[in-house]
Order: C-alpha cells, then sequence, then structure tokens
C-alpha cells in the first residue's frame, strides 16, 4: 500500500511503493485468476511465442488433421473425395477474422 504523511503543507515520498508487479498480482489475485500460478514473461517473449503456436498449429497441424480425417472416412468405407467435407468443415477455424 502506498502511505505518506502531511507535515506542515510539504508531502513525503512514501514509505513504500508498489511495483508494476506487486500491483498486477493484486489485480489478478482480486478476480481470482492466481490459483493455477501465474508467470512472468514479457511482451517479446508473449508475442514470439504466440506467433510460433499459430505457424506450428496452422501450418504443420493442419495438413497432418486433413490427412487423419480423410484415412479416416476411407476407412470407414467411405469415398476419398470425402477429404472436401473436411475441409469445409476445417474452414471456419483456420480463417483469420478482422
Amino acid at each position: 500500500m502506498i502511505s505518506g504523511s502531511r507535515t506542515g503543507g510539504s508531502t513525503s515520498s512514501p514509505k513504500s511503493a508498489l511495483t508494476s508487479w506487486d500491483l498486477v498480482r493484486s489485480h489478478a489475485k482480486g478476480i481470482g485468476v492466481t490459483r493455477r500460478g501465474m508467470l512472468v514473461t514479457t511482451l517479446g517473449e508473449g508475442s514470439e511465442s504466440n506467433h510460433f503456436r499459430e505457424q506450428a498449429t496452422l501450418s504443420g497441424g493442419v495438413g497432418g488433421l486433413i490427412k487423419a480425417g480423410i484415412e479416416m472416412l476411407v476407412q470407414a468405407g467411405l469415398k476419398p473425395s470425402g477429404h472436401l467435407a473436411c475441409c469445409l468443415d476445417l474452414a471456419p477455424s483456420v480463417t483469420p477474422t478482422n
């Protein structure tokens, strides 16, 4: 808590000032998001990991997902042309929205 005292019209400096981390932690605890823990990171680290996750999912995972869907359809006795249905079902998930 920031505290200070006034004596004779002059203001003394706070005895203990909150750091940014203290403020963030208190707000997070107040809204109940600290139950599973908190991570200290930077904006740069967060942006980089977010970009990596998006690329790994969209570039690497989508092809495998479509292939697995087609293989499952063929094993179930359906025609391989079902790949169109797999792609159409997947489209809303990977289409960027602005």
